[in-house]
């Protein structure tokens, strides 16, 4: 970007051991770029990067990430961190790119920094990569289904051993096992959607024994989020069938991935994982569903 002068406006970012430095051209942007080194400096030790230049919108955008950042971390007590050139550029790419439009968005990316301050692993790259390509829809989207469970549940992704939609859960089976009797496709179709919320899924389509599909309402509005989630990693599809008597009713739905579940909780600047002594059991609310 250029003045009315026609000088470039331009911000070089070089991280140093004991922090962020920015050199500026044009005024309002050393003010901004002031006010980015206070919001991050206290937060970095990384050496020997020049940064790219950016524009005043991006700065902003950065800005305003940084200063959340900035408060849950002080929120927490920690006021100084260690975040390594390989989160943190791919970091202020990202988040650089959000609008004020995007609020939610904008919190996942001070998150992130948030999480990198206390765990600089490996996984962040790939969380930071992610959010990249992700929108504000499909950030609603995830943030509504992970924290639906604690951050700590972790044990819900891998116990293979008990499905809840399906016939070997008695009160889940009690309910669909009449509307498929009778064959009542629409109205097992409103009843599996309502009770998709209580299992960190959503019903995409119901297909009956002929073959037609019916895609449920939540697809219809959001079709290529979905699309986009599953291409990332971040949700799974799949399918069940129940079956009474002469009579079949298929399910296809999404549930979030393990992957899109710790992302969404990184967002946040938590840590997931099973807590040290706690059961892998299935939680009485999962059976129940």
């Amino acid at each position: 970007m250029s003045d009315r002068k026609g000088n470039d406006d331009q911000v070089a970012i070089d991280l140093k051991a004991d922090g962020i430095s920015l050199s500026s051209k044009g005024a309002a942007v050393g003010r901004l770029g002031d006010a980015i080194a206070d919001a991050l400096s206290p937060f970095t030790n990384a050496l020997g990067w020049a940064g790219d230049h950016l524009t005043i919108m991006r700065r902003q955008a950065i800005l305003r990430a940084a200063k959340r950042a900035e408060q849950q971390l002080r929120k927490e007590g920690i006021t100084t961190a260690d975040v390594p050139p390989r989160i943190l550029l791919p970091w202020l790419e990202g988040a650089s790119m959000e609008t004020e439009e995007n609020p939610t968005l904008t919190d996942m990316w001070a998150g992130l920094f948030t999480r990198a301050a206390k765990s600089s692993d490996a996984v962040v790259v790939s969380y930071v990569e992610t959010l990249k390509r992700m929108g504000a829809e499909e950030a609603e989207l995830l943030d509504f289904f992970a924290t639906d469970r604690s951050p700590h549940f972790s044990q819900a992704f891998y116990s293979k051993s008990f499905e809840p939609w399906s016939p070997s859960n008695p009160l889940f089976w009690k309910k669909a096992k009449p509307l498929v009797e009778n064959y009542d496709v629409w109205g097992f179709k409103d009843w599996i959607e309502a009770a998709a919320f209580q299992s960190m899924r959503q019903v995409m389509f119901v297909r009956d024994k002929t073959g037609n599909t019916f895609p449920s309402q939540y697809y219809v509005d959001h079709e290529h989020a979905i699309s986009n989630m599953e291409s990332l990693g971040v949700v799974n599809i799949t399918e069940t069938s129940f079956d009474a008597g002469e009579n079949s009713i298929d399910v296809i739905w999404f549930e979030i991935s393990k992957f899109g579940f710790d992302l969404v909780w990184a967002a946040k600047g938590t840590l997931t994982g099973i807590k040290a002594g706690q059961k892998n059991t299935t939680s009485t609310e999962e059976k129940n569903a």
